[in-house]
């Protein structure tokens, strides 16, 4: 069905009340958002900020990661890797790691082990690394172009296994319970031992996993280029439900109290019972939702690639504010403090004054990780 057959659809069973509340509206919101400052880098920022002690970490496809106070948006130090970095970083013991298009993933010192800011060691793979690495039992955990998932030591760079699938790697690995759970373009969902990299079993679309996989209750979500959210059980693998959004789904989802949060290339946003796969409510932006949802104090925070960074209403999808940027924002938002941090392909990283309690560390960890788990 066409995208705007399918949303017409959807949006009548709002109304009606069958599948939930109303969708969201773009003609009410408050633009009246404080910008606390905006960081210009040389190029346009596809990764998602991490925050960490008081830095905001994030690379730019001008090939390098920068650590940005997360006060006022000056620069403590900046790391050049040879290309652009379209991976968001993760951070451990004192260490942040970041995949880089010159096919390597670096291990950079943050507050241990070396200068701020230096290199403690560096992989090479056989491609680009867009994936985004996942740190767990001190190995770090990453996809690369060149179709592996790779496990390698956080403390010493040295790779522990290698699993090959049969095309590039985009997702980015989640860990739960001793499994990795990573898409790959060869249209499949691996769940591989974090021990060994043998494979537990497999899940196949029609088409590439570009969504990076979130663990709740048992249940792995995550989305399909051929245009599905999937959920399907964390231990053996089997299809629990499946929903037809209609077209690519990029975005990596988030789960907050039973609702499974996404976005999708036909610019809508959802919300979906984890239990059962059923619409709650859908919102619609102007242009494709690349970034990835988080939440924080009852609201959904993302960016479109209509320019704008967006907050949600998470219990019926109403618009509350929408913030513009100079271009698409495919990077995820993070929230801290009262803060909200984004990239955009307007090449600025912002913070900006939201008025959110907490943080958005129970749904994307503030330590780096695009999905979330229940442990």
């Amino acid at each position: 069905m066409p995208a705007h057959g399918r949303r017409q659809l959807l949006q009548l069973s709002l109304a009606v009340g069958v599948l939930g509340t109303a969708s969201g509206c773009l003609d009410v919101f408050d633009e009246s958002v404080p910008e606390r400052w905006r960081f210009e880098t040389d190029d346009i920022v596809l990764s998602s900020p991490t925050v960490f002690d008081e830095l905001v970490l994030v690379g730019s496809r001008d090939g390098s990661l920068y650590a940005i106070d997360s006060d006022d948006g000056t620069k403590h130090w900046e790391f050049a890797t040879g290309g652009s970095i379209r991976s968001s970083p993760a951070v451990s013991n004192g260490s942040a790691f970041v995949g880089s298009d010159d096919f390597r993933i670096y291990g950079i010192s943050i507050d241990g082990g070396g200068a701020p800011g230096t290199e403690r060691w560096c992989f090479e793979t056989g491609a680009t690394v867009p994936s985004s690495p996942t740190v767990a039992e001190e190995t770090v955990f990453v996809g690369s172009y060149d179709g592996n998932v790779y496990a390698i030591d956080a403390e010493s760079g040295a790779e522990q296994w290698r699993f090959e699938t049969d095309d590039p790697i985009e997702s980015s690995p989640t860990v739960v319970d001793e499994r990795v759970f990573v898409g790959s373009d060869d249209g499949r969902l691996y769940a591989l031992d974090s021990e060994t990299g043998e494979e537990s079993w497999q899940f196949e679309t029609d088409v590439s996993v570009r969504s990076s996989p979130t663990v709740w209750d048992g249940r792995v979500l995550f989305g399909s280029h051929d245009g599905t959210l999937y959920a399907v059980d964390a231990t053996t693998g089997e299809r629990e439900w499946a929903f037809p959004v209609g077209t690519q789904v990029g975005s990596s989802p988030t789960v907050v109290d039973g609702i499974v949060f996404g976005g999708s290339y036909d610019g809508d946003v959802y919300a979906i019972d984890v239990a059962n796969g059923h619409l709650q409510w859908l919102t619609e932006t102007d242009d494709r939702v690349y970034s990835s949802p988080t939440v924080a104090d009852g609201r959904v925070f993302f960016g479109s690639a209509d320019e704008h960074v967006y907050a949600l209403d998470a219990n019926d999808g109403e618009v509350a504010w929408r913030f513009e940027t100079g271009g698409s924002v495919l990077s995820s938002p993070t929230v801290v403090d009262s803060t909200l941090f984004v990239g955009s392909h307007d090449g600025n990283v912002y913070g900006l004054d939201i008025e959110a309690e907490g943080s958005s560390a129970g749904t994307r960890t503030e330590l780096g990780t695009l999905g979330h788990h229940d442990q």
